[in-house]
């Protein structure tokens, strides 16, 4: 199920509804289902910091002066879902004073006084083949709960979708978790003194 109309028809298919075979073929069920899988995949992507939609870039910074108390205007990238860590290094300390805003010109924008900005995001993926499997069944059986009960009219089936939805998404918050591998942290400077400066670089 690594396409749109894929991940739809396994949560048809739990509802018992026959699956669609384009999105835009006038039935009912893609009438109901293809928009609300653009309305809901986002919704879920930025609700957990997955691995596999984190990014880690450095921000380009505006050659305009912002109409600020700070200094400086970064592009905020335009797949952007959720900030997660904002850093003046690549170190990814997290002390750094900054705003976020919308310009008129430059649309999505940091404001910060930094004169370097990392970004650590959620990033809106919207390419099925880049979602793990247990991401893309949650997405499956979300689609089954929303849609249960205006597509069967059946109480029933809804409540059992709804639990089925719960469980699909605890599995992939759980899997991604254990995949999970913290940052490496950057060596002190008494690393540095006992191992020498570039003693690590050499190896």
């Amino acid at each position: 199920m690594t396409s749109k109309v894929g991940i739809i028809n396994v949560g048809l298919r739990r509802i018992g509804v026959a699956p669609i075979t384009d999105l835009t073929e006038g039935s009912r069920a893609a009438n109901l289902a293809s928009p609300h899988y653009d309305e809901l995949l986002p919704v879920l992507t930025r609700s957990n910091h997955w691995n596999w939609a984190t990014k880690r870039i450095e921000l380009a910074r505006s050659a305009r002066t912002p109409v600020s108390r700070f200094d400086y205007l970064f592009f905020m990238p335009t797949d952007n879902l959720r900030t997660v860590v904002v850093s003046a290094s690549d170190l990814g300390a997290t002390d750094l004073d900054y705003k976020l805003a919308h310009d008129d010109v430059d649309g999505d924008v940091l404001l910060t006084d930094a004169t370097q900005v990392f970004l650590t995001y959620i990033a809106d993926v919207t390419d099925p083949a880049r979602m793990p499997p247990d991401f893309r069944y949650a997405l499956s059986m979300a689609i089954a709960r929303d849609l249960a009960y205006p597509l069967t009219n059946s109480a029933g089936t809804a409540d059992r979708m709804d639990q089925a939805a719960q469980s699909a998404w605890m599995r992939a918050v759980s899997t991604d978790a254990i995949e999970d591998m913290p940052d490496r942290r950057p060596d002190g400077t008494w690393v540095q003194a006992r191992f020498g400066q570039h003693s690590r670089a050499s190896n």
